[in-house]
């Protein structure tokens, strides 16, 4: 059976937060990645532009995945017209009994923007847990973690942690052969410490 992860872009996405785990994706057996947005264009580090994007899908399948990399400024982006579109999105399509999500470095924001982090386990890039902890009281922020797991939300602090939690998810869902073969491919360690 297929499995469709949908790459959810921020507006002002950071580019290693997105490119690194597609591209370690694409060794993933029977995986359908499909990068979204609610926006035709999206800005990105290093003056790049992504278009071309295909749209937020209006329903998920059951097994479907969320992967949403962080963004530049996660402030201005998820508190922005069309970051608050992609939260009440998300609001109206997850439902952690049959869906995933999986965030890198501030993607976690975007979560607690869309009220899905009540009582979750999480995680983001270390500059930035005071900031989520202020934000959203009722999420258990763990600090000094590259990712955690915390059933239907799984999150990652910033940048190559990106490489960690997709890693970590591919054995989950394929086996460990599989996760270390894309690490080798990659050059990068299997599993941190």
């Amino acid at each position: 059976m297929t499995t469709t992860i949908y790459c959810v872009l921020p507006p002002s996405v950071l580019l290693t937060d997105l490119a690194g785990p597609l591209d370690a994706l694409r060794f993933g057996a029977n995986l359908n990645v499909q990068v979204v947005s609610n926006l035709t264009q999206v800005d990105t580090t290093g003056d790049i532009q992504l278009a071309g994007l295909k749209p937020l899908p209006e329903t998920l399948s059951d097994g479907d995945v969320l992967l949403i990399p962080g963004a530049v400024d996660e402030a201005l982006a998820y508190q922005s017209a069309a970051g608050q579109a992609v939260a009440q999105w998300l609001r109206g399509v997850f439902d952690p009994e049959h869906h995933q999500i999986i965030t890198v470095c501030s993607g976690v924001f975007l979560l607690g923007e869309a009220g899905l982090l009540a009582g979750v386990k999480c995680t983001t890039h270390h500059n930035l847990l005071e900031d989520l902890r202020a934000q959203f009281s009722r999420a258990q922020v763990e600090d000094n973690r590259v990712f955690v797991d915390d059933g239907a939300i799984l999150t990652s602090a910033g940048v190559t942690a990106g490489f960690d939690v997709i890693l970590y998810w591919l054995a989950q869902r394929f086996g460990a052969d599989l996760a270390l073969q894309v690490a080798r491919h990659m050059n990068v360690y299997f599993r941190r410490t």
